[in-house]
């Protein structure tokens, strides 16, 4: 796909898009996995897109009262029981997902340096007992619900 008000010679190349066919006076709309995945920003206080430092105005047809009033009219109500096969035109499909067993040591090795070797050798043996969470299959968690609340300043 190019995108030729922004530069004739870059285009995207790879992407997986949906088609539908609802009543709209749209051309094209491009959803925000897309809009995020290739770095467009839209500015809705100047009205311009932002792609690779070019700013380019909205469709200059549109005042914000308008562009509001456009968004609006393409939102479809739907009844009950029509309403999963609305939800499936927005589907996507997920490719498959690969775990890998992860190995402890390693992992320590590189991740853990900052710890003592007394830190180093409780954090091996916790991650052994808990092993079934890293042996590289998907699990679903049965146990009872739980909160973890992190420290202050605590960095995931």
């Amino acid at each position: 796909m190019k995108f030729p008000e922004f530069d004739a010679n870059l285009s995207v190349n790879s992407h997986d898009f949906l088609v539908f066919e609802p009543k709209c006076s749209f051309d094209l709309i491009l959803g925000n996995d897309f809009l995020v995945k290739i770095g467009l920003k839209i500015h809705l206080d100047t009205l311009e897109l932002e792609w690779l430092g070019k700013k380019i105005p909205m469709n200059s047809r549109f005042s914000k009262d308008l562009l509001s009033a456009a968004v609006d009219s393409c939102l479809v109500e739907r009844e009950d029981d029509d309403l999963q096969n609305y939800l499936d035109c927005f589907a996507v499909a997920l490719g498959d997902s690969t775990y890998d067993e992860m190995n402890v040591d390693q992992a320590i090795r590189e991740n853990c340096a900052h710890l003592t070797e007394s830190q180093q050798k409780d954090l091996r043996s916790l991650l052994f007992k808990h092993f079934k969470l890293f042996d590289g299959t998907l699990h679903t968690y049965s146990g009872p619900k739980m909160d973890i609340e992190l420290q202050d300043g605590a960095r995931p």
